[in-house]
C-alpha cells in the first residue's frame, strides 16, 4: 500500500512581481496547489480556501529587512 500525499495549498498576498513570478515557479515545480491574491481578504474567505500556508509581504517600513511572515490558517477555526 502507498501513502498518499496531499497537496500542499498556498495563497500569496505580495505585490513584489519578481518574487511572485519566482515563487509559483517553485510552486509549480513543487506540485502544490497556489493562489495569487491582489488585496487583503475578508478572514471567513481565508478560512474557507483552507490553507496550509498564506505568504504575505509585511508593511513597508524604512528599513531595507526582507521577511515572509507565515500564517496558520487553524488559527481561525472556530467553535460552533
Amino acid at each position: 500500500m502507498s501513502a498518499k500525499t496531499a497537496t500542499l495549498r498556498v495563497a500569496v498576498l505580495d505585490d513584489d512581481s519578481g518574487f511572485v513570478h519566482v515563487l509559483i515557479k517553485r510552486l509549480e515545480g513543487a506540485g502544490c496547489q497556489y493562489r495569487v491574491l491582489s488585496g487583503p481578504v475578508p478572514v471567513e474567505e481565508l478560512a474557507a480556501m483552507k490553507l496550509n500556508a498564506l505568504v504575505v509581504e509585511p508593511s513597508p517600513e524604512p528599513s531595507d529587512s526582507h521577511e515572509v511572515t507565515l500564517y496558520d490558517p487553524n488559527i481561525l477555526h472556530r467553535s460552533r
